[in-house]
């Protein structure tokens, strides 16, 4: 009987180290799947580009980073710029990569594509997106998409408008030529900054009247509203509530 005993006290004591190296099996491949899922998912809101020079503007103030790393970092509707051990919040503003003809934008943005469906499309352009005009037609890159783009401009929701394709912008009925890759802000209070791609900023104030014309399309800026053919709509400003480009 004793020595039954012991047998079932060891095979007892055998088994519970079993279930415990098992359970410690377990604990530890659950750990390491989470700490991939966290690393995955990091990556996925993680924008990364070392040695580049980039700039972007405030107001009239021209901000450079040149030969630096910079992280955006999207947190929900938070997004982050890097710069070595500093850490900001990006501007809401298109960043143009210096050496080359691209330009990052931080943040999501409405796409408006005025020949497309009747009277124009509007999609959302997902935050960390890239437009690539090296080429005749510019190309629109984020995540898997990577296609061309005809004739299109950016909405903030607010007061950005980016024009990928050249436009003329009538201020007060004045004419101004935007080439390609040029944007504008326009706020409530009737002040209006031009980004002429290549050029300086310009500032005006007073302006009641600001329109961009294309060949086939017109923007009212102090509206919000596009006029395409004989169509005209409003242009959204609530950009979650758009479906991504496709």
């Amino acid at each position: 009987m004793e020595e039954q005993g012991g047998k079932a006290v060891r095979w007892v004591r055998a088994n519970k180290l079993k279930s415990f190296l098992l359970a410690s099996v377990v604990l530890v491949s659950f750990v390491i799947i989470l700490v991939i899922c966290i690393k995955q998912n990091e990556d996925m809101n993680q924008f990364k580009v070392e040695s580049v020079s980039l700039y972007t503007w405030f107001n009239k103030e021209m901000l450079s980073y040149d030969d630096a790393t910079l992280t955006f970092d999207r947190s929900g509707t938070v997004t982050k710029l890097t710069v070595g051990n500093e850490s900001y919040e990006a501007e809401n503003m298109p960043y143009f990569y210096k050496d080359k003809r691209e330009v990052l934008f931080p943040y999501d943005m409405n796409i408006v594509q005025p020949k497309l469906d009747i009277g124009g499309r509007q999609s959302r352009l997902p935050s960390l997106a890239i437009i690539d005009g090296t080429y005749a037609y510019p190309i629109v890159e984020f995540a898997d998409f990577n296609e061309t783009i005809g004739d299109a401009f950016l909405y903030d929701g607010n007061d950005l408008y980016f024009f990928i394709n050249p436009v003329t912008l009538y201020k007060n009925g004045e004419a101004i030529e935007l080439p390609e890759f040029s944007f504008v802000t326009y706020n409530f209070n009737k002040e209006l900054y031009v980004y002429r791609y290549g050029s300086d900023a310009e500032y005006y104030e007073g302006v009641e009247e600001l329109k961009a014309e294309a060949q086939d399309y017109i923007v009212d800026l102090v509206a919000g509203v596009l006029t395409s053919g004989d169509k005209s709509q409003l242009l959204v400003k609530r950009i979650g509530d758009l479906e991504t480009i496709k």
